[in-house]
């Protein structure tokens, strides 16, 4: 596991995601790279919309599944990167549950 991927999991735990959707999230990411044959560093939008069509079109997944594989790479250059200078807020309301937004830090 490469250490963006771990702090992906690690960020995923402590927004309180389900075991479900962390194993989901994680496997998704790691198709992604494992597709594009390069370090997850060094892969931008051109690469995600290739794999994109590539879900879409070579394994003909439903469209669902191609979201969620859309929702798990961009929690990753969202909330892990600086590539959009974006930064992961999160606050908790008065029952103590999560919520989760994203502000620019521009």
């Amino acid at each position: 596991m490469t250490t963006l991927i771990q702090r992906m999991r690690e960020e995923l735990v402590r927004r309180n995601y389900s075991p479900s959707a962390i194993r989901t999230y994680l496997q998704a990411v790691q198709a992604f790279q494992q597709h594009a044959g390069k370090p997850l560093d060094d892969l931008g939008p051109d690469d995600t919309r290739r794999y994109q069509v590539h879900l879409l079109e070579d394994r003909r997944l439903a469209n669902g599944t191609v979201v969620l594989h859309v929702s798990a790479l961009r929690f990753l250059y969202r909330c892990l990167t600086d590539r959009q200078k974006l930064r992961a807020t999160e606050s908790i309301n008065e029952k103590g549950e999560g919520r989760r937004g994203v502000r620019s830090t521009a």
